[in-house]
């Protein structure tokens, strides 16, 4: 079973990136609009034309300068700071790498970082991502089909190849300086005309317009479809379908396409008036006509262009008709020089390359944070992934990838029966400067744990020589018991003793205690040291059960205390399988005498 959880990952933060960017810039450009009274069509047009653009430009573009990426630097991180609040389910302040810890029972075996958790290779996110596939491609395919189905029932309508309103539509041709003339059909069908093509374009007529609409009025709806296919607002439908199909999710970009349509024909009306020497009233009384001549029907979709289409608010629009004014309105150089600098400030939204210091909580968060820079190398991406539970059995080798070029070392680490069997016919190597590979040979059904790098091992290191901290991949293969499957799954804390952050703790308890929700291992990892660790006056020890852990400690009155389970370096709060519990940062402060 192919497991889509890398890329479902990659598309879950694509998709979140690209949501709040598009809204905002559409959120922005409708301000724009409205307290802009001075802003032209054209421009207006132009405004939602960079609203479509967005949603096709990666969403990590940014700038330094740009006022979109500083006011929503929150949004980037909104994902990474619930990952890393779920991931560290005791928050604090501190940093647990730095501690050195108090126990250590040593094992030559990894503690896990915890960046990825078991479950399943369809996980929630793979779901989203599917379905946003799929109501993407039933889009598409439907105007596709609808767009082709038109096209070959366009080809069978006859040409208008001669005669008066063939001569107009050539006339006006030239008139515009359009070299390549569109083709000219009449259908018998009640609709509005309407421009359809990319390469080949045709203008289609209803036989009933050109049997009510006199000479001047047909030479107006010639010309206003002319106009469109000079503006290739039929490749411009193309890309709105694009941008539709990928946020098809989106409420916005649904509006934003609406917006988009409604100013391009109130750019294309401005220019009838304006290249027709048409008044607007004159104007305004023919699209009523077709209105009404064509039964108030449009066939107008996708990639079409036509004099109005179905939703379209025509009182407006006749009330823009009615006011067009070019004199007093924002256009030519001045225009361009608004667009421009608006583009620069919002368009790139994304937050850029940054330098991050990462927490022991941090550092457990989604594989999207390994994009930031840390002193030390970061696994980007395994095969098997760290949790899969549907490997196959004929997956013959292990791979680890990491965020910078490596050293030549590597450090495997692990041992029988849960480390896989080496495939000793191939040896393990670097295929490049980021990735190691080590040859195996699995069975069906198994549970396997390999480790990368371990506390006494540590020669998977970066090129500066600072070495990866360690890492497991636990995985089960296919054909696994549920109970099998069970075995990659991350411990989690359920009560501790005393309560983190807990306030007037007596001095009287003796005893720190950490019960979690499986069976775990015999080693353990209470990190800490100074005067923030509780002074121990015992050996720890395990229940029979195994499942909780006792720290014997002497408190001090009005004492605040900081320790922690698990270390991004002493991970031996393990399952009995070898999976680590996420580090805990744990804090609570002694009552006073």
């Amino acid at each position: 079973m192919i497991d889509l959880r890398p890329l479902a990952e990659r598309w879950l933060q694509w998709a979140w990136s690209l949501s709040w960017q598009f809204a905002l810039l559409v959120v922005l450009v409708a301000i724009t609009c409205r307290v802009l009274p001075l802003a032209s069509a054209r421009l207006r047009h132009a405004l939602w034309l960079l609203v479509v653009l967005k949603a096709l430009l990666p969403p990590a573009l940014g700038a330094p300068w740009s006022v979109g990426a500083i006011v929503a630097a929150g949004f980037e991180q909104l994902p990474a700071r619930v990952a890393a609040f779920a991931a560290a389910p005791t928050p604090s302040g501190a940093d647990a790498d730095d501690v050195a810890p108090l126990f250590l029972p040593e094992r030559n075996t990894t503690p896990d970082r915890g960046a990825w958790r078991g479950g399943s290779a369809v996980s929630p996110a793979a779901w989203l991502m599917l379905v946003w596939l799929a109501g993407a491609l039933v889009l598409w395919t439907s105007v596709v089909f609808r767009t082709v189905s038109l096209m070959r029932e366009v080809a069978k309508l006859p040409a208008v190849d001669e005669g008066p309103l063939r001569i107009q539509l050539e006339r006006l041709a030239r008139q515009l300086g359009i070299t390549r003339v569109p083709d000219l059909r009449v259908t018998a069908a009640h609709t509005s005309p309407y421009l359809i093509g990319i390469w080949n374009v045709t203008i289609v007529l209803p036989q009933s317009l050109v049997d009510d609409l006199d000479e001047t009025q047909l030479r107006t709806v010639l010309l206003h479809e002319l106009l469109h296919w000079r503006r290739r607002d039929t490749w411009i439908g193309c890309l709105q379908v694009v941008v539709q199909g990928l946020l098809w999710f989106h409420p916005l970009a649904w509006w934003a396409n609406s917006q988009l349509r409604f100013e391009r024909e109130n750019v294309v009306d401005g220019d009838v008036i304006r290249h027709g020497n048409v008044p607007p009233q004159a104007y305004g009384e023919t699209i009523l006509r077709v209105l009404t001549s064509t039964r108030a029907r449009s066939r107008v979709i996708g990639s079409l262009a036509g004099v109005f289409e179905r939703g379209a608010r025509l009182q407006q629009r006749l009330e823009n008709v009615m006011t067009n004014d070019p004199a007093n309105q924002m256009s030519g150089k001045l225009a361009w020089a608004f667009l421009t600098v608006f583009a620069v400030l919002f368009v790139p939204m994304g937050a850029g390359p940054t330098v991050h210091t990462v927490t022991a909580a941090d550092d457990r968060s989604t594989p999207a944070r390994v994009e930031k820079k840390t002193p030390y190398p970061v696994i980007t991406e395994t095969s098997p992934e760290a949790g899969a539970i549907d490997v196959p059995a004929s997956l013959d080798e292990i791979r680890v990838t990491f965020d910078r070029d490596m050293a030549e070392g590597m450090s495997w680490t692990g041992g029988p029966p849960l480390l896989p069997e080496i495939d000793e016919s191939r040896k393990a190597r670097w295929i490049d400067k980021r990735t190691c590979v080590l040859p195996v040979k699995l069975e069906k059904g198994r549970f396997y744990r390999v480790g990368i790098n371990a506390k006494s091992f540590q020669n998977f290191k970066g090129a500066d020589g600072v070495p990866t901290p360690p890492v497991v991949i636990a995985f089960v293969t296919e054909g696994a018991t549920r109970a099998m499957q069970g075995r990659v799954r991350v411990p989690e804390v359920v009560t501790l003793a005393p309560v983190n952050n807990s306030e007037n703790v007596s001095t009287s308890t003796s005893e720190l205690k950490v019960t979690f929700d499986m069976p775990m291992d015999e080693g353990m990892s209470w990190t800490g040291g100074g005067e923030t660790f509780p002074e121990p006056i015992g050996q720890a020890r395990w229940s029979r059960d195994g499942r909780t852990c006792t720290l014997p400690v002497k408190l001090k009155p009005g004492h605040s205390y900081h320790l922690g389970l698990n270390s991004l370096s002493h991970n031996n709060f393990q399952s009995k399988w070898g999976v680590p519990l996420e580090p805990v940062v744990y804090e609570f402060r002694t009552a006073a005498e």
